[in-house]
Protein backbone atom coordinates (compact mmCIF):
# COMPACT_ATOMS: atom_id res chain seq x y z
CA UNK A 1 0.00 0.00 0.00
CA UNK A 2 1.21 3.39 -1.10
CA UNK A 3 1.96 6.07 1.53
CA UNK A 4 -0.95 8.15 0.45
CA UNK A 5 -3.41 5.10 0.64
CA UNK A 6 -1.88 4.73 4.64
CA UNK A 7 -2.43 8.11 5.74
CA UNK A 8 -6.22 8.23 3.73
CA UNK A 9 -6.60 5.26 5.92
CA UNK A 10 -5.15 6.83 9.00
CA UNK A 11 -7.65 9.71 8.66
CA UNK A 12 -10.35 8.19 8.04
CA UNK A 13 -10.33 5.64 11.30
CA UNK A 14 -9.07 9.19 13.25
CA UNK A 15 -12.32 10.56 12.64
CA UNK A 16 -14.83 7.52 12.52
CA UNK A 17 -12.98 6.71 16.04
CA UNK A 18 -13.84 10.12 17.17
CA UNK A 19 -17.53 10.01 15.80
CA UNK A 20 -18.33 6.33 17.62
CA UNK A 21 -16.69 7.86 21.08
CA UNK A 22 -18.93 11.02 21.21
CA UNK A 23 -22.19 9.43 19.98
CA UNK A 24 -21.85 5.56 21.28
CA UNK A 25 -25.31 5.33 23.47
CA UNK A 26 -27.79 3.32 24.38
CA UNK A 27 -31.28 4.18 22.19
CA UNK A 28 -33.69 5.49 24.76
CA UNK A 29 -37.24 7.37 24.53
CA UNK A 30 -37.05 10.31 26.56
CA UNK A 31 -38.73 14.01 26.91
CA UNK A 32 -37.33 17.27 25.10
CA UNK A 33 -34.08 18.72 26.04
CA UNK A 34 -36.00 22.17 26.52
CA UNK A 35 -38.00 21.12 29.23
CA UNK A 36 -34.68 19.23 31.16
CA UNK A 37 -33.73 23.23 30.51
CA UNK A 38 -36.85 24.57 31.74
CA UNK A 39 -37.03 22.70 34.84
CA UNK A 40 -33.28 23.28 35.98
CA UNK A 41 -33.72 26.66 36.40
CA UNK A 42 -32.91 28.32 39.43
CA UNK A 43 -36.59 30.07 38.82
CA UNK A 44 -38.82 27.13 38.62
CA UNK A 45 -41.03 26.29 41.53
CA UNK A 46 -42.42 22.48 40.48
CA UNK A 47 -41.61 19.12 40.98
CA UNK A 48 -37.91 18.83 38.81
CA UNK A 49 -39.20 15.66 36.72
CA UNK A 50 -39.10 15.42 33.09
CA UNK A 51 -40.72 12.68 31.16
CA UNK A 52 -40.43 8.78 32.06
CA UNK A 53 -37.44 7.27 30.24
CA UNK A 54 -37.86 3.81 28.29
CA UNK A 55 -35.00 1.82 28.21
CA UNK A 56 -33.57 -0.24 25.17
CA UNK A 57 -31.14 -2.49 24.16
CA UNK A 58 -30.45 -1.32 20.59
CA UNK A 59 -27.30 0.50 19.77
CA UNK A 60 -27.00 3.31 17.86
CA UNK A 61 -23.56 3.22 16.60
CA UNK A 62 -23.45 -0.19 15.10
CA UNK A 63 -22.79 0.45 11.43
CA UNK A 64 -19.93 3.12 12.06
CA UNK A 65 -18.55 0.29 14.89
CA UNK A 66 -18.50 -2.15 11.59
CA UNK A 67 -17.04 0.81 9.49
CA UNK A 68 -14.06 1.04 11.41
CA UNK A 69 -13.38 -2.66 12.13
CA UNK A 70 -13.82 -2.90 8.42
CA UNK A 71 -11.23 -0.05 7.60
CA UNK A 72 -8.54 -1.87 10.50
CA UNK A 73 -9.22 -5.16 9.06
CA UNK A 74 -8.96 -4.44 5.06
CA UNK A 75 -6.40 -6.20 3.22
CA UNK A 76 -3.11 -4.04 2.49
CA UNK A 77 -1.94 -7.31 0.03
CA UNK A 78 -5.26 -6.83 -1.47
CA UNK A 79 -5.21 -3.02 -1.89
CA UNK A 80 -1.36 -3.20 -3.36
CA UNK A 81 -2.47 -5.50 -5.81
CA UNK A 82 -4.69 -3.07 -7.32
CA UNK A 83 -2.24 0.12 -6.98
CA UNK A 84 -0.25 -2.27 -8.96
CA UNK A 85 -2.57 -2.74 -11.08
CA UNK A 86 -3.38 0.89 -11.76
CA UNK A 87 0.18 2.11 -11.98
CA UNK A 88 1.75 -0.97 -13.54
CA UNK A 89 4.50 -2.28 -10.77
CA UNK A 90 5.61 -6.10 -11.05
CA UNK A 91 6.49 -8.05 -8.43
CA UNK A 92 9.79 -8.06 -9.15
CA UNK A 93 9.95 -4.50 -9.45
CA UNK A 94 11.69 -2.81 -6.60
CA UNK A 95 9.40 -1.51 -3.76
CA UNK A 96 7.86 1.56 -3.74
CA UNK A 97 9.97 4.29 -2.28
CA UNK A 98 8.36 5.97 0.88
CA UNK A 99 8.79 9.39 0.81
CA UNK A 100 10.11 11.06 3.30
CA UNK A 101 8.51 13.09 5.94
CA UNK A 102 9.76 16.30 5.82
CA UNK A 103 8.30 18.47 8.51
CA UNK A 104 7.08 17.30 11.83
CA UNK A 105 5.64 19.78 14.92
CA UNK A 106 3.84 19.99 17.87
CA UNK A 107 1.88 23.12 17.93
CA UNK A 108 -0.51 25.07 20.99
CA UNK A 109 -3.09 27.32 19.87
CA UNK A 110 -4.77 30.04 21.74
CA UNK A 111 -8.15 30.53 19.79
CA UNK A 112 -11.31 32.89 20.12
CA UNK A 113 -14.80 33.49 18.09
CA UNK A 114 -18.23 34.08 17.39
CA UNK A 115 -21.13 31.34 16.77
CA UNK A 116 -24.72 33.20 15.26
CA UNK A 117 -26.80 31.38 17.69
CA UNK A 118 -29.58 33.34 19.75
CA UNK A 119 -28.85 30.97 23.18
CA UNK A 120 -24.85 31.14 22.83
CA UNK A 121 -22.08 33.00 20.75
CA UNK A 122 -18.69 33.97 21.82
CA UNK A 123 -16.39 31.43 22.60
CA UNK A 124 -12.63 31.13 23.49
CA UNK A 125 -10.09 28.19 24.48
CA UNK A 126 -6.36 26.51 23.24
CA UNK A 127 -6.07 23.54 21.37
CA UNK A 128 -3.46 21.45 20.87
CA UNK A 129 -2.48 19.46 17.13
CA UNK A 130 0.50 17.20 16.12
CA UNK A 131 1.55 18.24 12.44
CA UNK A 132 3.05 16.51 9.67
CA UNK A 133 4.33 16.98 6.05
CA UNK A 134 5.43 14.56 3.08
CA UNK A 135 5.56 17.48 0.69
CA UNK A 136 7.32 21.52 1.48
CA UNK A 137 3.56 22.47 0.87
CA UNK A 138 1.03 20.72 2.09
CA UNK A 139 0.80 20.35 6.10
CA UNK A 140 -1.74 17.63 7.80
CA UNK A 141 -2.62 18.23 11.23
CA UNK A 142 -4.43 16.51 13.92
CA UNK A 143 -6.19 18.77 16.41
CA UNK A 144 -7.45 18.78 20.09
CA UNK A 145 -9.54 21.41 21.12
CA UNK A 146 -11.75 22.74 24.34
CA UNK A 147 -12.95 26.15 24.86
CA UNK A 148 -16.10 27.85 26.61
CA UNK A 149 -19.39 29.64 25.89
CA UNK A 150 -20.26 32.23 28.39
CA UNK A 151 -24.15 32.19 28.78
CA UNK A 152 -25.64 35.46 28.02
CA UNK A 153 -28.61 36.57 30.07
CA UNK A 154 -30.98 36.28 27.47
CA UNK A 155 -30.62 33.04 26.82
CA UNK A 156 -33.07 30.51 27.35
CA UNK A 157 -30.04 28.55 29.06
CA UNK A 158 -29.91 31.27 31.58
CA UNK A 159 -30.32 30.33 35.36
CA UNK A 160 -30.29 26.78 34.05
CA UNK A 161 -27.01 25.98 32.61
CA UNK A 162 -24.07 28.00 33.53
CA UNK A 163 -21.54 27.53 30.98
CA UNK A 164 -21.07 24.92 27.77
CA UNK A 165 -17.97 23.86 27.05
CA UNK A 166 -16.49 21.89 23.49
CA UNK A 167 -13.95 19.05 23.21
CA UNK A 168 -13.33 18.31 19.71
CA UNK A 169 -11.13 16.22 17.76
CA UNK A 170 -10.30 17.21 14.02
CA UNK A 171 -8.21 17.10 11.17
CA UNK A 172 -6.98 20.10 9.42
CA UNK A 173 -4.62 20.69 6.07
CA UNK A 174 -3.17 23.15 5.12
CA UNK A 175 -1.89 24.50 1.58
CA UNK A 176 1.51 26.96 1.31
CA UNK A 177 1.91 28.84 -1.41
CA UNK A 178 5.19 29.19 -0.64
CA UNK A 179 7.19 26.23 1.17
CA UNK A 180 6.83 25.68 4.73
CA UNK A 181 10.55 26.51 5.38
CA UNK A 182 9.76 30.49 4.02
CA UNK A 183 9.93 32.90 6.53
CA UNK A 184 6.91 34.27 5.80
CA UNK A 185 4.29 31.44 4.35
CA UNK A 186 0.67 32.32 3.66
CA UNK A 187 -2.03 29.02 3.45
CA UNK A 188 -5.05 28.04 2.79
CA UNK A 189 -6.80 25.13 5.66
CA UNK A 190 -9.87 22.82 5.10
CA UNK A 191 -10.78 21.75 8.51
CA UNK A 192 -12.91 18.51 9.40
CA UNK A 193 -13.96 18.34 13.43
CA UNK A 194 -16.22 15.56 15.74
CA UNK A 195 -17.38 17.41 18.61
CA UNK A 196 -18.87 17.38 22.10
CA UNK A 197 -21.00 20.22 23.73
CA UNK A 198 -21.54 19.61 26.79
CA UNK A 199 -22.72 21.12 30.37
CA UNK A 200 -24.15 20.56 34.17
CA UNK A 201 -27.52 21.71 35.35
CA UNK A 202 -27.80 24.15 37.73
CA UNK A 203 -30.35 22.14 39.49
CA UNK A 204 -30.62 18.74 38.76
CA UNK A 205 -33.44 16.85 36.97
CA UNK A 206 -35.03 13.48 37.69
CA UNK A 207 -36.96 10.66 34.83
CA UNK A 208 -37.88 7.41 36.38
CA UNK A 209 -36.41 4.63 34.00
CA UNK A 210 -38.59 1.54 33.15
CA UNK A 211 -37.16 -1.62 30.83
CA UNK A 212 -38.44 -2.32 27.68
CA UNK A 213 -41.18 -4.35 29.44
CA UNK A 214 -42.56 -1.48 31.05
CA UNK A 215 -41.31 -2.55 34.75
CA UNK A 216 -40.33 0.06 37.23
CA UNK A 217 -36.34 0.43 37.63
CA UNK A 218 -35.65 3.32 39.23
CA UNK A 219 -35.11 6.99 39.69
CA UNK A 220 -32.78 8.72 37.93
CA UNK A 221 -30.64 12.02 38.55
CA UNK A 222 -29.29 13.68 35.54
CA UNK A 223 -27.22 16.72 36.08
CA UNK A 224 -24.83 16.46 33.59
CA UNK A 225 -25.80 15.84 29.43
CA UNK A 226 -23.70 16.89 26.02
CA UNK A 227 -24.83 16.61 22.67
CA UNK A 228 -22.51 15.61 19.46
CA UNK A 229 -21.77 17.83 16.57
CA UNK A 230 -19.72 18.03 13.70
CA UNK A 231 -18.24 21.03 11.51
CA UNK A 232 -16.30 21.69 8.82
CA UNK A 233 -14.45 24.49 7.93
CA UNK A 234 -12.15 26.54 5.86
CA UNK A 235 -9.90 29.25 6.37
CA UNK A 236 -6.56 31.06 5.31
CA UNK A 237 -3.51 32.63 7.52
CA UNK A 238 -0.06 33.17 7.55
CA UNK A 239 2.90 31.69 9.22
CA UNK A 240 5.73 33.71 10.46
CA UNK A 241 8.50 34.59 12.60
CA UNK A 242 9.75 31.19 11.84
CA UNK A 243 12.99 29.76 13.38
CA UNK A 244 14.72 26.19 12.44
CA UNK A 245 12.70 24.83 15.82
CA UNK A 246 9.97 27.85 16.65
CA UNK A 247 7.39 29.34 14.14
CA UNK A 248 3.65 31.47 14.67
CA UNK A 249 1.10 31.39 12.86
CA UNK A 250 -2.51 33.32 12.78
CA UNK A 251 -5.40 32.39 10.79
CA UNK A 252 -9.14 33.09 10.28
CA UNK A 253 -11.65 30.61 9.89
CA UNK A 254 -15.11 30.32 8.79
CA UNK A 255 -17.30 26.94 9.11
CA UNK A 256 -20.89 25.19 10.19
CA UNK A 257 -21.54 23.64 12.67
CA UNK A 258 -24.32 20.42 12.09
CA UNK A 259 -25.69 18.84 15.79
CA UNK A 260 -26.90 15.48 16.50
CA UNK A 261 -31.18 14.86 17.41
CA UNK A 262 -30.43 13.42 21.03
CA UNK A 263 -28.34 14.29 23.84
CA UNK A 264 -26.29 11.62 24.97
CA UNK A 265 -29.26 11.22 27.99
CA UNK A 266 -31.44 10.63 25.28
CA UNK A 267 -33.28 14.23 25.39
CA UNK A 268 -34.97 15.05 22.23
CA UNK A 269 -32.59 17.93 20.84
CA UNK A 270 -34.90 21.04 20.33
CA UNK A 271 -32.62 23.64 21.59
CA UNK A 272 -29.17 23.19 19.28
CA UNK A 273 -29.49 24.02 15.45
CA UNK A 274 -27.56 24.31 12.71
CA UNK A 275 -25.03 27.16 13.12
CA UNK A 276 -22.40 29.34 12.00
CA UNK A 277 -19.21 30.68 12.96
CA UNK A 278 -16.24 32.49 13.32
CA UNK A 279 -12.76 31.73 14.53
CA UNK A 280 -9.26 33.17 14.77
CA UNK A 281 -6.14 31.52 15.92
CA UNK A 282 -2.39 32.00 17.10
CA UNK A 283 -0.82 29.07 16.95
CA UNK A 284 2.74 28.54 18.29
CA UNK A 285 5.15 25.09 16.78
CA UNK A 286 7.38 23.52 17.54
CA UNK A 287 9.40 21.63 14.67
CA UNK A 288 11.08 18.46 16.24
CA UNK A 289 12.75 17.45 13.06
Amino acid sequence: MTLYHHKIKVILIFLATAVLVSCAYAEKSRGKLSEAVEKSNDDYDGERKVADTQESDDEESGGLLQFILDLLSSDDNDDQGKIDAVEGNDDDDDEPKIKEICYKSFGVSLLGGYHHSLNYSRFAGFGLQYSLAFHPSRVHSFEYEHYFFPIKQDSYFYGSIPRLSNVSLGYQFRYYFAPIYKPVSPFLAFGLESKVLYWKYKNPVYTDVYDEFGNFILTEEISYDAVFNISSSIGTGVTLFRTNKVNASIGLYLGGTFFHDKTFESFENDLFFPVFFARFNVTFEFSFK
